[in-house]
């Protein structure tokens, strides 16, 4: 039984990741979940690991009343919570008058509210130190939540956390990349630069470019750039990067440089003018150097791009100008919708 209901469930969860808008997706994700697994209340809070703590960076609350809003507010002390980030992945059913599970005030809090009991799950993303902690909640006069249902609660969690990652990214995919959604990947992160959310492949161009990188927080140089201002474009040795505020986030879009990052200055601005048709010696005079030294950095520009002849030098120079363009015209793009929100 268990088996067909999360056969039935996890589908549509997917589905719902990919139709529905930002801010319906918890919402729907979590009444599919009810439709299977009961509850009368459900808290999904949204963490990142600083330094050696999570903190909470967003939190939804589903048939909320206004006691039970005030419970994830010490989300962080909470000893039940800090169960479910020690053993991520793993489901732990509570009851509301556990005095070894609680803490005082939230116990208090809990009793206001009318909670008998609790079955709270923490998936946390190892790469990036961002976790989901979702908790279901039911009333004292409703039985205590099952061993089987801890179970299915256990196995739905994680495409929980997937479809809200998913939902978040897609949306920003559909609406920002379009043409360039196959090299261009997205990420979210907070005015300190510590991540909300980011897709695989933008935090393997991080991984690229600093290899030793661990989340949530940002490399330290891209952070630096959060404290000048939201607002901001990196060209490292390996990616291309741009930061755009979006409301209360900051919206960043990487890619990965072309194949020219690794051409000295020199040899970039004599293989430049050679892919457009100029001679040895026209070069060699815009330069100010001999058409000897054009020759051998020419043959040096071939060797490392694993070309051999003008056309294919002129398709890495093509790729280049395309990844530098569409960075440049996403942040124009990016920054005249912002000026027409601001203006509406």
């Amino acid at each position: 039984m268990m088996r067909d209901a999360l056969d039935r469930v996890t589908p549509q969860i997917l589905r719902a990741a990919v139709e529905a808008e930002s801010c319906d997706f918890q919402d729907r994700a979590l009444m599919l979940i009810k439709s299977i697994l009961p509850f009368d209340t459900a808290i999904w809070s949204t963490l990142a690991l600083v330094g050696e703590n999570y903190e909470v960076r967003h939190t939804r609350c589903l048939d909320r009343a206004a006691k039970m809003c005030l419970v994830h507010d010490h989300l962080p002390d909470d000893s039940f919570a800090r169960a479910l980030i020690i053993e991520p992945g793993r489901s732990f059913i509570a009851r509301s008058d556990d005095s070894q599970i609680w803490a005082v005030e939230l116990l208090r809090r809990l009793d206001e509210a009318g909670i008998g009991s609790a079955l709270g799950t923490c998936v946390v993303q190892a790469k990036t130190g961002l976790a989901h902690t979702v908790i279901l909640y039911r009333n004292q006069n409703a039985a205590t939540f099952s061993e089987p249902e801890r179970q299915l609660k256990e196995a739905l969690t994680p495409h929980l956390a997937d479809g809200q990652r998913q939902n978040r990214l897609i949306g920003l995919r559909r609406d920002l990349l379009s043409s360039w959604a196959e090299t261009h990947f997205t990420a979210t992160a907070d005015r300190y630069g510590v991540l909300y959310d980011a897709e695989d492949c933008f935090v393997d161009l991080l991984l690229t470019e600093w290899p030793d990188w661990r989340g949530a927080a940002l490399p330290e140089s891209l952070v630096e750039r959060f404290r000048n201002g939201p607002l901001w474009r990196y060209y490292g040795q390996q990616i291309a990067l741009y930061a755009e505020p979006m409301e209360e986030t900051c919206l960043m879009i990487a890619t990965r440089l072309s194949s020219l990052v690794q051409l000295g200055q020199r040899e970039r601005e004599v293989a430049g003018l050679f892919a457009q048709g100029m001679t040895y010696k026209a070069i060699a005079q815009q330069l100010s150097i001999t058409p000897a030294t054009v020759r051998d950095h020419v043959a040096h520009v071939y060797c490392k791009l694993g070309v051999s002849n003008k056309t294919e030098l002129l398709k890495h120079f093509d790729e280049a100008s395309g990844q530098f363009g569409a960075v440049d015209h996403l942040a124009d793009s990016l920054s005249q919708c912002r000026r027409v929100a601001v203006r509406h």
